[in-house]
């Protein structure tokens, strides 16, 4: 059997016990104290890859000369105003998308 966890199901998990601990040493706390009943084998695998993931130190990548010009076009346009919505652009991607689909 296979568990896959990701950090959403965690969150989404911890938001619906509804944990609403004031210190970060309450919050550990309690995740220790929760760790400790499981025994489900596979699922403690994958919280120690999800903690393991996110130790990892940020990587830093280089960005090709057509990404680095992409980024400058991009701040231009922010500050001359040449945005659009998240809704208008959903917006306009569904008319593109029925002109295609018919």
């Amino acid at each position: 059997m296979k568990l896959t966890v990701t950090t959403e199901a965690i969150i989404e998990y911890l938001c619906a016990k509804r944990i609403k601990m004031q210190t970060v040493d309450h919050i550990r706390n309690d995740l220790i104290d929760r760790i400790m009943t499981i025994t489900n084998k596979d699922f403690l695998i994958a919280l120690n890859n999800l903690l393991s993931v996110s130790e990892t130190e940020t990587q830093v990548i280089a960005l090709t000369k057509e990404q680095e010009l992409m980024l400058k076009m991009s701040d231009v346009d922010i500050k001359e105003g040449r945005t659009i919505s998240h809704e208008d652009f959903k917006d306009k991607t569904n008319q593109w998308l029925e002109t295609r689909i018919g």
